[in-house]
Order: structure tokens, then sequence, then C-alpha cells
């Protein structure tokens, strides 16, 4: 694991437990207000989220991590229970 994605890693699983305002960017797909669509942290929703709109989601549990376009980012699961 590179450097950067270990710190991506910690950074995300730092997030666990904590409520935080996502725009929905694909029906099951978030991201934080703060993150780049193409680059940062992707969050999955456990159920659909109106496409363009802000929501606040509590961040559950780690799914992976993985590499793309050379950067590395971490998917987080959002409860629909937020």
């Amino acid at each position: 694991m590179t450097l950067q994605q270990k710190i991506a890693h910690e950074n995300a699983a730092a997030k666990i437990g904590t409520e935080l305002k996502l725009l929905v960017d694909q029906p099951l797909v978030a991201r934080t207000e703060a993150d780049a669509p193409e680059v940062d942290t992707r969050v999955l929703l456990s159920q659909p989220g109106p496409v363009g709109e802000f929501i606040i989601r509590e961040i559950r549990v780690p799914v992976a991590t993985t590499s793309w376009r050379s950067v590395g980012f971490f998917i987080i699961r959002a409860s629909i229970d937020g």
C-alpha cells in the first residue's frame, strides 16, 4: 500500500460513526461536499438517494480501498437511517 493510499484509508476510517453531508452523484453513489467527483472518496448508499441533492447520512463501514487513475480512493457505506 502506498503512503497516499494509507493516508486515504486512515482518513476514511476516521469518518466511521460520524454523520456527513453528502452530495448524491448517482442513485447509490455520493461524496462529501468537500470531495472532487472523480478523484476523492466515494460513499455507497444502502438505498438510493435523490441525484443532485444533499443528504445527511451516518457513515457505517469501510467497503474497499482501490486505485483509479493512479489516485487512491476509499469507498465507504452510509446508512439510510440518517
